[in-house]
């Protein structure tokens, strides 16, 4: 079998170097190039929206964002070309936020004020303070039961807001693995690719179909095709979970946040006489 493969891979009077890999090379570089245009042309169309409609955005992705596993609301600052820093925690803090300055990775990271994001008791998908406060909050009741008549479920009740927080929390970690899974299965189906492509114009891969290594040869070509198939099949994972996490878990989160922003404005409001 091991000579088998060699006899595919570089045939008797066949000389194969390094240069031939030449076209992963070219592959690679393709997509590298593919992906910085994408980028550049998104932050071009970006800078075209008026600011003040950025500014809009930037408030509504606040007060709509779901926190992640560690309590941030994980923004992109590349979708918000023209804003600064300082600007965006300007406007973060008009909507109750915070932004954590530090292991940021070139990211917006907005967290609710009153909360410790990243500590041992705040590692829900929440971003909120603890649901015993909020049930002692007259606003929030008044919220959580408009949710109720409207979307059929209890933001305030604790089993319904756990079985979201769990259930978004598993379905994004099969998300990741499945992320995980696009890159590695496209990496090497292209890599294969390009390797047939290569041997199908030296010649050699013809030779290994008309002599006596074609199952082999047939063997590396359904190889490059399930690899490629791999790769959309995880697509369309992601896909379907993160249309998952947004219909079944993402509303209740959502109207949890609701809650909260109403407990906040209570207490707002009830401070205000005393200045």
């Amino acid at each position: 079998m091991v000579h088998a493969v060699f006899q595919v891979s570089a045939p008797e009077g066949t000389n194969i170097g390094w240069e031939d890999l030449r076209g992963v090379g070219i592959f690679l570089g393709l997509v590298l190039l593919l992906n910085v245009w994408a980028a550049w042309e998104k932050f071009r169309t970006r800078r075209r929206i008026p600011r003040e409609q950025r500014v809009i955005e930037l408030r509504s992705e606040l007060s709509t964002g779901i926190p992640d596993a560690r309590g941030h609301v994980r923004v992109d600052p590349g979708m918000y070309p023209g804003i600064s820093d300082e600007q965006a925690e300007s406007i973060a803090r008009q909507k109750g936020f915070l932004r954590q300055t530090h292991n940021t990775k070139g990211k917006w990271l907005f967290y609710r004020m009153g909360t410790q994001p990243g500590s041992a008791t705040d590692t829900d998908v929440r971003g909120g303070p603890p649901l015993e406060e909020l049930q002692s909050s007259p606003a929030a009741h008044r919220t959580a039961r408009w949710v109720c008549e409207n979307e059929g479920f209890d933001p305030l009740d604790e089993a319904t807001v756990k079985n979201a927080e769990e259930g978004m929390r598993k379905l994004r970690s099969r998300s990741d693995r499945a992320v995980m899974g696009i890159c590695v299965s496209f990496l090497a189906g292209g890599f294969v690719t390009i390797a047939i492509i290569s041997g199908w114009v030296k010649g050699w891969m013809l030779a290994g179909f008309v002599g006596d290594d074609r199952p082999v040869a047939v063997g590396i070509h359904i190889s490059a095709v399930a690899m490629l198939s791999l790769s959309v099949y995880f697509i369309k994972r992601v896909r379907k979970l993160r249309k998952e996490i947004r219909e079944l878990y993402a509303p209740v989160i959502a109207s949890y946040r609701e809650v909260v922003l109403a407990q906040e404005n209570e207490r707002r409001n009830q401070q205000r006489p005393n200045r």
